[in-house]
């Protein structure tokens, strides 16, 4: 077996396939709605990423691609698929695969990534922004399936939530209210970009909590508060469960505990 500090391991091997939407450099298989003379990039061809992730998995190593764009997504899937095949990689805790924003898909897309068992590492965050400029680059077509959270739930299709920090804050009660309400920090648009995609409270919590452990592969170990596993746990001003989803954002951590042992201590009155 292989052995694992308890408190730090090393994850997937992190690859950067494309850019940004922001900057139309996510990879799309058609061109962006606003600007018909590009397509985006891709940091590899095929055939470097079919290469890179056969390596890793060669090594017992999961992959975690950056793929925003459509294309890309799909280049990451196939080359997830091929390596897989080709290494007879079997089902492991150690060998979840997992794709990084995954921001403009299909519904045929999702079912390739349920088929397959891939994390989807999602950044609710970000729509508070995106809801923006996301029609404008890519159209309403393709932004109907897109950002798509809860679709992927509803699919059965593993997600973690994080918020890609520096690039926003690492507040999760942030990326939480944008998950449930899909507003900006100012309330907008009134009933949510995309309503149909937003996600429950206990969803989003559990996209901190259980499903990411899951992804790392210590679901056994961490993730829910039960006998046996680590008391990593925090204690929190507010109860979220019963808040009006736009108070969600003002919550703060008022304790941290790591296995059993507490490693922040904020005082305040509650």
């Amino acid at each position: 077996g292989i052995e694992l500090e308890k408190r730090f391991r090393t994850g997937p091997l992190k690859l950067l396939g494309d850019g940004s939407l922001g900057g139309r450099t996510a990879l799309l298989h058609d061109p962006y709605h606003d600007d018909t003379s590009k397509k985006g990039i891709s940091a590899f061809s095929q055939e470097q990423l079919d290469e890179f992730v056969s390596h890793a998995h060669q090594n017992r190593m999961p992959v975690a691609v950056h793929a925003i764009g459509d294309r890309m997504i799909d280049m990451a899937i196939d080359a997830i698929d091929k390596s897989r095949k080709s290494n007879k990689i079997k089902k492991s805790i150690y060998m979840r695969d997992g794709i990084v924003h995954c921001q403009i898909t299909t519904d045929a897309m999702l079912d390739r990534f349920r088929a397959l068992e891939l994390i989807a590492y999602i950044q609710p965050v970000f729509t508070t922004s995106d809801w923006k400029i996301a029609v404008e680059r890519v159209g309403g077509e393709r932004a109907a399936t897109s950002y798509s959270w809860k679709t992927m739930i509803d699919k059965g299709i593993h997600i973690a939530m994080g918020t890609d920090a520096p690039v926003e804050s690492p507040n999760p009660f942030e990326n939480i209210y944008a998950a449930v309400t899909r507003k900006d920090f100012n309330g907008q648009p009134p009933l949510g970009w995309m309503p149909e995609q937003r996600i429950s409270v206990e969803e989003a919590i559990r996209a901190y909590t259980d499903y990411p452990a899951y992804a790392s592969g210590e679901e056994k170990e961490k993730g829910t508060l039960e006998k046996g596993k680590l008391a990593d746990l925090i204690v929190i001003n507010k109860d979220i469960f019963t808040l009006e989803p736009d108070e969600i954002k003002k919550v703060f951590v008022i304790m941290t505990m790591i296995d059993g042992e507490i490693v922040y201590s904020r005082k305040t009155n509650i």
